[in-house]
């Protein structure tokens, strides 16, 4: 089963002891449904991440950069949470200018090399030239680093 599926049956199984509690009032304590509301908050968060592998940070930024959400784009990255704002604001307004001339689609990860803290993902995808509607299938090599836990482009 893939996480995204488990995240949904987690979710499930918790709406239904929600939906139980309040049809039921003595099946469960609030205290308990508090507790195991944490317990898979925590879970999911931890393998749901969109940082809690290689190839879904690189997968992430690559969705962010397709959906032209050039900020979650930056959070990705491995100084995101030290930078100062006027380099996250250059780096926006980057792939803003970027991306106006150019667009990324059907990109698939095609190979990721762990080797403990860091990791190298490959990525083939196409880039379309707006102007000139020509595309051109496109490969890159992304170096990530596991830090605390998370992955990040490096």
């Amino acid at each position: 089963m893939d996480k995204k599926k488990f995240c949904l049956v987690i979710f499930a199984i918790f709406a239904a002891l929600i939906n139980h509690h309040i049809i039921n009032q003595n099946f469960i304590s609030m205290k308990k449904l508090s507790l195991l509301l944490v317990a898979v908050v925590a879970v999911v968060f931890m393998g749901c991440s969109s940082q809690s592998s290689p190839e879904k940070v690189v997968s992430g930024q690559y969705e962010a950069l397709m959906s032209g959400d050039f900020e979650k784009s930056f959070s990705f990255m491995k100084d995101a949470a030290t930078t100062d704002e006027a380099t996250k604001k250059f780096y926006i307004e980057t792939m803003k200018t970027i991306m106006a001339d150019y667009e990324i689609a059907n990109f698939e990860v095609t190979n990721v090399e762990e080797n403990g803290d860091k990791a190298t993902v490959s990525v083939q995808f196409d880039l379309k030239d707006k102007k000139s509607n020509e595309s051109e299938k496109q490969t890159e090599e992304h170096t990530v680093v596991k830090i605390d836990g998370k992955w990040y482009l490096e």
